[in-house]
């Protein structure tokens, strides 16, 4: 954990997410002049690859798009947002190939997995994969 003073937090944000982590934003709760020590603070916000929305950290040129991705008994279901552009969309595919052929098309910033599923290679070896709990189904 680092802290940055405000005026200059989102050239450092920008840098994390581009890497493929996330940030935590902090505001200071409490009153320093009653504070012993520390003052208190609380996470306001979390930024990750996939969530971003500062037009500051934005890349004007692609989507910065947050998506989850199930196996089903058919192939892969997709589910993926632009939070920026307000946008949620879904899609399925059957076969490795058409996956791996949808996630080059769509790029997405940042990709939410259930952590107990075998992959295939490809997916494993991508960066901005996040493995989750299982959801319930």
């Amino acid at each position: 954990m680092a802290g940055v003073p405000v005026h200059a937090y989102e050239g450092y944000l920008a840098r994390l997410v581009a890497r493929g982590e996330s940030g935590a934003i902090c505001e200071q709760i409490g009153d320093p002049a009653l504070a012993k020590g520390l003052v208190e603070r609380k996470v306001v916000r979390i930024v990750t690859p996939g969530t971003v929305t500062d037009e500051a950290l934005l890349d004007e040129r692609r989507d910065t798009l947050l998506m989850a991705l199930s196996r089903t008994k058919q192939g892969y279901g997709l589910a993926w947002a632009d939070l920026a552009g307000g946008r949620f969309l879904v899609n399925e595919v059957e076969t490795d190939d058409a996956l791996e052929a949808e996630l080059a098309r769509l790029e997405p910033a940042e990709l939410l997995v259930p952590d107990e599923e075998n992959w295939p290679e490809f997916l494993r070896q991508r960066t901005g994969v996040r493995r989750r709990a299982p959801c319930m189904t």
